[in-house]
């Protein structure tokens, strides 16, 4: 993203990244989710994993305003 980006402009290109994240699951072969390319990187599942917790923190701590990363650590 550019810096100065407007809040419709990164809404525009934060679903544009969701719709693709969501399409490279549906579309990855459910029994490669443990494929790691090298050991010292997650896997596939460790990699959505992230980004859906990455997604979760952001949303609670805007919509509550309490940025915690405890219930993610477990």
């Amino acid at each position: 993203m550019q810096k100065g980006m407007t809040k419709s402009a990164i809404l525009k290109y934060w679903e544009n990244v969701r719709k693709l994240t969501l399409r490279v699951f549906d579309l990855f072969p459910h029994d490669m989710f443990d494929f790691k390319p090298v050991d010292n990187v997650r896997s596939v599942a460790g990699q959505f994993d992230h980004i859906l917790i990455a997604e979760l923190y952001a949303r609670i701590g805007m919509l509550t305003g309490v940025w915690d990363m405890a219930p993610f650590s477990g």
